[in-house]
């Protein structure tokens, strides 16, 4: 197996160089009995070879050559997948490969002079778009290292930005208090359901109220009026105009003129 090539299944491992190389859990196979297998384990600068039992078989380090032995690679563990990066609104980006990972759709700015890019696939180009519609990097797709300025994400398509935890908590425990509502009233549960949020130190739900009421007025309707002319409606609506003056919500009002003549 050559040292500049990353190993793979069929290499001939014949040097400690070669087991160094490979991952943990690699399997090999043992020509010399019959297709034995053995699993690579690391332990520091020791690469040790463990058959299926887990007992220890054979080993080598830099000081402890492999010897007159060899093996071929009849499988390598998969390498868990680099975790996609979050990205936030305000974050800095400035090299081409952090460039070329944000999700198609991002806005970024210019720092220099506050320029806006965004990074989208156009007639299956990658670029820096501004509103003209010119690639401002077209370097994006192939280039290394870093880009010739920097930039900040001024904008994420949806769904993309990274939330914050606390947003979160704050969201979830929103939506607590809403079913706890909605249950509440659906089942007559009220106090029961106040008492829990209490417990819990959740925010009492917003409690809704049916009064009655029953209001007097005096009314001077003045010496040149007619008692008769203040019916129900008009009673009716000075009614609901007083009410709505102290904030309260009229659903319906009834009004029994009671007026006398002012003399």
């Amino acid at each position: 197996m050559s040292s500049n090539t990353a190993p793979k299944v069929g290499d001939a491992i014949k040097t400690y160089e070669d087991l160094k190389a490979l991952p943990d859990g690699t399997v090999l196979t043992f020509n010399r009995l019959d297709g034995a297998s053995r699993f690579v384990q690391h332990d520091g600068d020791t690469a040790n070879l463990l058959d299926k039992d887990g007992d220890l078989r054979n080993w080598a380090s830099a000081a402890h050559p492999l010897g007159d032995v060899s093996y071929v690679v009849t499988s390598i563990p998969e390498a868990d997948p680099e975790p996609e990066p979050e990205w936030r609104v305000g974050q800095t980006v400035d090299t081409y490969e952090e460039l070329r990972k944000l999700p198609e759709g991002t806005v970024i700015t210019r720092d220099a002079d506050g320029r806006r890019r965004t990074i989208e696939t156009r007639d299956g180009v990658l670029g820096a778009w501004d509103d003209k519609g010119c690639n401002m990097l077209p370097a994006l797709p192939t280039a290394a290292g870093s880009a010739p300025w920097e930039y900040t994400i001024t904008r994420l398509p949806a769904a993309t930005e990274a939330s914050d935890p606390a947003d979160d908590l704050a969201a979830f425990k929103r939506q607590v208090v809403e079913v706890a509502t909605r249950l509440a009233e659906k089942y007559d549960l009220c106090n029961e359901v106040d008492k829990a949020l209490e417990e819990l130190g959740l925010p009492i739900r917003n409690r809704k109220h049916t009064v009655t009421m029953t209001v007097t007025m005096q009314i001077d309707l003045g010496p040149d009026s007619d008692p008769s002319e203040w019916d129900n409606e008009h009673g009716r609506t000075i009614v609901e105009e007083a009410l709505k003056n102290t904030g309260a919500t009229v659903t319906d009002a009834t009004a029994t003129p009671t007026a006398e003549r002012s003399k």
